[in-house]
């Protein structure tokens, strides 16, 4: 690795996603009060393909409005708190000083919603990124037991507690991108009975049992160009043990209370 190339962290170019960090028996034993931090995998935070000068606390926070952002914007948002991992402080700050830029940004809508749906699913290459390593020397490919340690739920997950922000916005966040970009796909496959049925009928509970129905047809056209990619990533062992596979990723993630306004999306979108 060249010195001009140091400072933007890299993807990998199996995945498309960021590498993970190499935890180290090195860090374990100078961090020896046992305390960690969670390292984002696709940083900077205000870079305008994540979170941009948007804000998910405090006084002026988008997560009452979620639906009033661009799909783009919800995107970024989404990429950002798809994937942290837990790392000793002193790996986190030898990171940041050897790699102030971040990796390559997801910036079209289908790649943020990629990135963000691959995170969720456990998606995570064969080869880490040693900080404490000589430069040329970063790269290391991780065996089996390697690759459970560190990719282990504990360490390797979507955002946790983030300063002062509310239960759940994790989820919000990428339930809300999830069944946005769904609603936007080409559903011409569904019966027009189906459809027809779901915008005039006025049984609440069967309107509702419908739209469920359209759009798992939905979140189904949406993981579909990724289906292939991610059964040949699972035959080459990465993805991570845990992993329940796209759709788990998608529905795992989304809150109920990101059903309803999906469903509004809907009526508007075959009502035209």
């Amino acid at each position: 690795m060249f010195m001009n190339e140091i400072r933007q962290f890299p993807t990998d170019e199996i995945t498309g996603l960021p590498h993970v960090i190499l935890t180290t028996k090195l860090a374990r034993d100078i961090s020896r009060t046992g305390k960690t931090n969670h390292h984002h995998a696709n940083y900077q935070r205000q870079h305008p393909d994540l979170e941009g000068h948007m804000l998910l606390s405090g006084p002026g926070n988008v997560l009452s409005k979620l639906d009033e952002l661009s799909l783009g914007k919800l995107g970024g948002l989404a990429v950002r708190v798809s994937r942290t991992q837990r790392l000793e402080p002193v790996l986190h700050s030898l990171l940041h000083i050897k790699f102030p830029e971040g990796s390559d940004k997801a910036n079209t809508l289908s790649d943020k919603f990629v990135t963000a749906v691959e995170n969720c699913a456990g998606v995570v290459s064969r080869t880490a990124v040693d900080v404490t390593a000589a430069e040329g020397h970063e790269f290391v490919h991780m065996d089996d037991d390697t690759f459970a340690r560190v990719v282990n739920p504990w360490r390797l997950h979507i955002e946790e507690y983030y300063y002062d922000r509310p239960e759940g916005y994790q989820k919000r966040v990428l339930g809300s991108f999830f069944m946005r970009y769904a609603s936007e796909q080409d559903l011409g496959h569904i019966s027009p009975d189906i459809i027809d049925e779901f915008l005039s009928t006025s049984d609440p509970c069967r309107r509702t049992s419908l739209g469920r129905d359209i759009l798992r047809e939905a979140v189904d056209v949406s993981i579909e160009p990724v289906v292939p990619i991610h059964q040949e990533l699972r035959s080459l062992g990465m993805i991570q043990a845990a992993s329940k596979g796209l759709r788990h990723a998608v529905w795992s993630n989304t809150p109920s209370e990101m059903i309803a306004p999906a469903l509004q999306l809907l009526t508007n979108k075959l009502a035209v």
